[in-house]
């Protein structure tokens, strides 16, 4: 079996919740990510719910420092158009946010 050709996040919508809730923690390390990106990462999943209130609370407070903002910002924009299309889901929760 030839791991570099293997797509993890292609089986992600058939693992159990726990382990897909560890594959985006080892995600979010590997990619360097900081608190306030893990932070939208985790609001604009692909999951069938919307993000929690807290989350989104937490995102609106960290909004007003100009350090997170063009964080929160950055990632926003990036989960938005450089992500697969077919992802609409994450279209939705960016201009939801």
């Amino acid at each position: 079996m030839d791991l570099s050709k293997m797509n993890l996040s292609s089986y992600l919508p058939t693992m159990p919740y726990k382990v897909r809730e560890l594959f985006d923690k080892a995600t979010n390390i590997v990619m360097n990510y900081t608190e306030t990106e893990t932070k939208v990462v985790e609001a604009t999943n692909d999951e069938s719910w919307g993000p929690a209130g807290k989350l989104l609370q937490d995102l609106s407070q960290l909004s007003y420092s100009n350090e997170h903002y063009n964080e929160l910002m950055g990632m926003l924009w990036k989960r938005c158009f450089t992500q697969d299309k077919r992802l609409w889901r994450r279209t939705y929760k960016v201009c939801f946010i």
